[in-house]
């Protein structure tokens, strides 16, 4: 070590100077030794250096623990001027060990000085520490110091110019797996921004903006994406961002149409037309080349033509959602079909189930309540309802006043599932419901004129179904179903349901055979309706024989051991009105 008493004295030759454009980064520089004189030598060698046109900043400690407050306060600290022997002899290599393997900081760059090489041989020290250079004190002369510092500052630098790279280039892989979402679209140009920055200003604040009408008589420009101290204002106008001349310098680019560069930042702005214009403001830039500004003129276009495609491509998205209110998407999909290549006289011939829903006492309700509320309730009934159908599948092809049809394209059960549904949901309204469902062929297709088309359904199936609901009001029942239908609905199901007798559709010369599923009835009519079944069955076989007293005297016991079960009252009545055609 040397004694204080020693004078510290550089060899005769002469530093270069580096005269540049002054900046606002300062490059951090650190200097951790015991002797006084080495910090005031150091001073006087590297005042007034500059680097890539940026000032030194010199910081003393000296002791190590010194060192490591200021290494923890100071996370950008460039390059670290280490004594060896301090404290103890081995101070200065235990301060490589906490920097590289405590702190994590791999960047800052470490020059071990040390006045004693025997304590710590050149060749081990290399190999056994993460340090980047190794100088012997007595052996040091300015111009030496000057070249190892400024070597220092070229490896933290292009050190912090790649990490900002990788950041950069994981926003954009990460944006480009789902690149077309709005977050994802300013992430996407966010990484692009941070990519740039890297390129022509490591470590210094970028942030890129973009607005309309050049005279700013509309809304103001917002900050899309940042870098730096812009960060956390993505989506804040640039006004309440930056300070007033940089504001100012703004206000001027736009009315000059001409990039704006300072001392400390540049304003670079690319106009499209009278109407869209962005710009990206950078700091600590310096001197910039050719290249540099044609880099930064074209991600400002690029990231313009991103957001306003982007912009674009959510409208038509919205054209979309808004196509799909009037013609359901799930049913354009079965017609192999987008919205946008959607025609006149499209279809698709397959089987579904259509269901049909009728909200009961709608015209009373309507005469009670007035216009208003019974479109209020209409609505409220209609969010109600329509989730259920939609989770089990179901497709709501039309709305027809106080009721819909939906279409099931994969499975009857799931059709069924959604009709129970249905009526708990109308329960919570205070709301009777009718439900009918048949399965069979159908044609789905697009039908219309030039201008305006809609999606339909051609089929017997489609009558079948809607007579079925018909007549849920003739037996007071919630839920009917045909006998296509409830031969595939689970066994567990099936204990839940039972036949209604087979009734003529209009217009068909095969009667349609009817059965009711009970299972979302109150648990007492519920037992009641399976304890009956076997009975029932037999009174429509004997009706089916003609024998229609027997048939009526084994429901009319029934009847009056459960009055609540009104289907077995309208059984009744239709056993008498066929044995008056009889």
């Amino acid at each position: 070590m040397v004694a204080d008493d020693d004078e510290l004295m550089f060899a005769d030759d002469s530093p270069a100077p580096a005269v540049e454009q002054a900046s606002a980064r300062i490059w951090k520089i650190l200097i951790i030794d015991d002797e006084p004189a080495i910090h005031d030598v150091t001073r006087l060698t590297l005042s007034g250096l500059r680097f890539d046109g940026h000032p030194l900043a010199l910081m003393s400690a000296h002791t190590a623990a010194a060192g490591r407050a200021a290494m923890m306060i100071h996370a950008d600290i460039a390059v670290v001027l280490l004594d060896v022997v301090m404290e103890t002899d081995d101070a200065g290599l235990e301060m490589v060990r906490w920097i590289r393997e405590v702190l994590k900081n791999l960047r800052v760059r470490i020059v071990l000085r040390t006045g004693q090489p025997g304590h710590a041989p050149e060749q081990r020290v290399m190999f056994d520490y993460d340090i980047n250079d190794y100088r012997d004190k007595t052996e040091i002369t300015a111009q030496r110091l000057i070249t190892t510092v400024v070597g220092g500052l070229r490896s933290y630098r292009d050190l912090c110019t790649i990490e900002a790279h990788k950041a950069g280039l994981e926003q954009i892989i990460k944006a480009t797996a789902v690149l077309f979402e709005q977050q994802s679209i300013e992430r996407f140009v966010a990484g692009v921004l941070q990519q740039l920055s890297a390129l022509v200003s490591p470590q210094e604040s970028a942030m890129f903006f973009r607005g309309q009408e050049l005279g700013l008589a509309g809304p103001g420009p917002m900050v899309v994406a940042g870098t730096g101290r812009f960060a956390a204002h993505v989506g804040r106008p640039v006004d309440q961002v930056v300070e007033e001349e940089v504001w100012q310098d703004v206000l001027t680019m736009l009315r000059t149409r001409q990039s704006v560069l300072r001392a400390g930042y540049n304003l670079f702005g690319i106009f499209r037309d009278e109407e869209v214009w962005a710009a990206v403001f950078m700091e600590g830039l310096g001197e910039l080349g050719a290249w540099d500004r044609r880099l930064i003129e074209l991600f400002c276009a690029n990231a313009t033509v991103a957001l306003d495609n982007h912009r674009l491509l959510a409208r038509d998205a919205a054209l979309t959602q808004a196509f799909a209110r009037f013609v359901p998407e799930p049913l354009l999909e079965l017609l192999g079909r987008s919205a946008a290549a959607a025609q006149l006289g499209d279809q698709i011939q397959r089987e579904m189930t259509v269901m049909f829903v009728d909200l009961r006492e709608f015209t009373a309700r309507a005469e009670q309540e007035g216009p208003a509320a019974t479109y209020d309730f209409l609505n409220r009934f209609f969010a109600e309802i329509v989730p259920e159908i939609q989770a089990s599948g179901g497709v709501v092809d039309k709305y027809l006043g106080d009721g819909l049809m939906a279409l099931f394209p994969e499975s009857a059960a799931h059709a069924v599932a959604a009709g129970r549904g249905v009526l708990t949901r109308a329960q919570k309204l205070g709301a009777g419901v009718g439900v009918g469902i048949h399965v069979g062929p159908v044609i789905l297709g697009l039908v219309g004129a030039v201008g305006r088309l809609e999606s339909t359904v051609v089929s017997d199936a489609v009558n079948i179904a809607a007579r079925i609901e018909r007549l849920t009001r003739k037996f007071r029942a919630d839920l009917l179903v045909s006998a296509e239908v409830a031969a595939r609905l689970p066994p567990a199901l099936r204990q839940d349901t039972r036949p209604l007798g087979s009734y003529l559709v209009p217009g068909k010369r095969k009667e349609v055979e009817v059965f009711e599923v009970f299972a979302e009835d109150p648990a007492p009519l519920r037992s009641h309706k399976r304890a009956t079944r076997d009975s029932v069955t037999a009174a429509l076989t004997l009706q089916a024989m003609g024998e229609f007293e027997a048939a009526a005297d084994g429901l009319v016991a029934l009847a009056e051991a459960c009055p609540e079960d009104h289907v077995l009252m309208a059984l009744l009545d239709e056993f008498g009105r066929r044995r008056g055609r009889g």
